[in-house]
């Protein structure tokens, strides 16, 4: 069931049971619009603050604090990380004063508060290691090998395989 795509059917909670009921496209059509509008938003939140920041910003950040505090700038791997991982520090320096900060945008426009996207993130933290980084790994434990026409999927692999050529 977790491989069907939104279109098929939306439980809003994890945990089955009589309070937390299955949604179809067969029901009330204001109540399968809502539920929906409910997961699309959770699965903004998901990729906005765990794919995007955590995964993105912040990890980069930690290889960009560790390469200026470890490593001259005439060694060669400052100098092939220093284009991939430049201006993290200030971007992200911007993005928790103006974006995820207590009354930042994020907070504003979204169904999130600060203390729920630190709750969010925290959680994302004790699943995150070095295979759920790696492309081919993080599929499998997804169970995603096999579903049909996941585009997201075929993609990565060919991007995979051409940076370990």
């Amino acid at each position: 069931m977790s491989c069907l795509p939104l279109l098929y059917l939306n439980q809003l909670s994890q945990t089955p049971g009589e309070m937390s009921p299955i949604f179809l496209p067969r029901d009330n059509k204001y109540d399968w619009m809502l539920a929906k509008m409910w997961v699309r938003s959770s699965d903004f939140l998901v990729h906005q603050l765990v794919t995007h920041l955590l995964k993105t910003h912040l990890l980069s950040e930690v290889f960009e604090m560790a390469m200026y505090r470890q490593l001259s700038a005439v060694h060669p791997v400052y100098k092939l990380l220093m284009p991939h991982v430049r201006f993290t520090i200030a971007i992200n320096a911007k993005a928790r004063e103006k974006l995820i900060s207590k009354d930042g945008i994020f907070s504003q426009v979204s169904s999130i508060n600060g203390a729920g996207m630190g709750k969010l993130i925290q959680n994302a933290m004790k699943t995150l290691t070095y295979e759920s980084l790696c492309f081919p790994e993080d599929i499998k434990a997804r169970g995603m090998e096999d579903v049909p026409k996941y585009y997201y999927r075929d993609d990565g692999k060919m991007v995979w395989k051409a940076i370990h050529w």
